[in-house]
């Protein structure tokens, strides 16, 4: 084995998934090991031969592989080449695979949602594609869970290969005819993007007819939407530096530590698609301004109700009615939210954090973050936060 491990990275990195995904495999290069990259431009992509060729030099000294978008070549895995794969459509077996975590995605999205008092909701991927049908399952599943029922996109007129021109109609007519105002949960942020274009065409407002949700959090087609776009954020840095560190671990012929690679799902990230709450009840809404305002602080239900022309009694009736979840809940989850915004986006530490939101010290905080997510908040920022 040489010193130094030559390492070919085939995957398309014009999205913010794979750029991120490329960061962490660098951070984990420069870092951890003697590695040397070699990136090879999507247009010179062609079938993958252990020979010398224009479009792969010395391909015979390549002691590893991190591919995407596998379809794209003609012999998808080189025999005996320690490879890791980035599953966009398909599981490979015996082979690491990098998969996104489709239930907790689905999970994510239905709390968020229905968090804005949504009750009709939709969904809309893109069918016979595993994960985009694994999100769905999910999303659907918790939405029934809460006593709801989700639309999903799946017209008996869409046929394989028809020009997106041509989609749209149908999309629009699809929407159209949905109960407003709905939260929609498209499976991607590309798909987003075309829910948007077919909302225009249907006369449809977001979001106050359709609120839309996307995934992936790429920046720039999140930006490209007008209104911009809500998307859940996805950890593909980390995916990138554990599938670094799990390539190693085959190259250095270690026993390899798991056969896939989560990316793990971070947090929504709300702009403007879904900036609205949708509280049919005025006092339940009231109610809600009311906890979000205050939620630095350890608020107790009766000050929630004490700000009200009502008794506690009604309140929590109406706010299962509406909601269905407790006052109390809806404090904790407000809390937890402001935790998990201040463990991603800052460098506060645990007694910082819970300084600001009026934890008695880090432990309480700790002990109150533990309830409501399953894990510490040191393992929380070593899974979600930054490399």
């Amino acid at each position: 084995m040489r010193s130094n491990l030559k390492v070919m990275l085939l995957f398309d990195t014009s999205y913010k998934s794979g750029r991120a995904l490329l960061a962490g495999i660098s951070k984990y290069a420069n870092f951890n090991s003697s590695w040397e990259l070699w990136r090879i431009p999507l247009f010179y992509w062609g079938p993958i031969k252990k020979k010398k060729s224009s479009a792969f030099p010395d391909i015979e000294n390549v002691d590893g592989l991190i591919i995407g978008d596998i379809e794209k070549t003609k012999e998808k895995i080189i025999p005996n080449l320690p490879t890791v794969v980035l599953s966009e459509n398909t599981l490979i077996p015996n082979i690491p695979n990098i998969v996104t975590e489709s239930e907790k995605i689905g999970n994510m999205a239905a709390e968020y949602l229905i968090g804005l008092g949504y009750n009709n909701f939709a969904y809309c991927g893109f069918n016979g594609i595993p994960w985009s049908d694994g999100r769905e399952e999910s999303f659907c599943k918790r939405i029934a869970q809460a006593g709801f029922e989700t639309n999903v996109y799946r017209p008996s007129k869409l046929r394989a290969g028809i020009s997106w021109q041509k989609e749209k109609l149908i999309m629009a007519d699809w929407l159209k005819s949905l109960t407003k105002p709905k939260g929609l949960l498209a499976c991607n942020d590309d798909r987003g993007l075309q829910v948007f274009e077919a909302c225009k065409l249907a006369g449809l407002n977001i979001p106050e007819d359709m609120a839309i949700l996307g995934v992936d959090n790429d920046e720039l087609i999140c930006d490209l939407c007008s209104p911009t776009l809500t998307s859940i954020d996805l950890n593909f840095e980390r995916a990138g530096y554990d599938a670094a560190n799990l390539l190693n671990e085959l190259m250095t012929g270690e026993k390899i530590s798991s056969q896939y690679i989560i990316v793990p799902t971070k947090q929504v990230v709300q702009r403007n698609s879904t900036g609205t709450l949708v509280i049919e009840d005025p006092m339940v809404a009231n109610a809600i301004n009311f906890i979000r305002k205050n939620a630095s602080r350890p608020i107790k239900v009766s000050e929630v109700v004490a700000e009200l022309p009502t008794s506690r009694r009604v309140l929590e009736r109406r706010f299962r009615n509406e909601l269905k979840r407790s006052i109390l809940s809806e404090i904790r989850r407000t809390r937890k939210e402001i935790i998990i915004r201040m463990l991603l986006e800052s460098n506060l530490t645990a007694s910082q954090i819970a300084s600001k939101l009026n934890f008695s010290d880090a432990s309480h905080l700790g002990r109150f973050f533990r309830s409501m997510e399953g894990m510490s908040i040191l393992e929380y920022r070593k899974k979600f936060g930054a490399i």
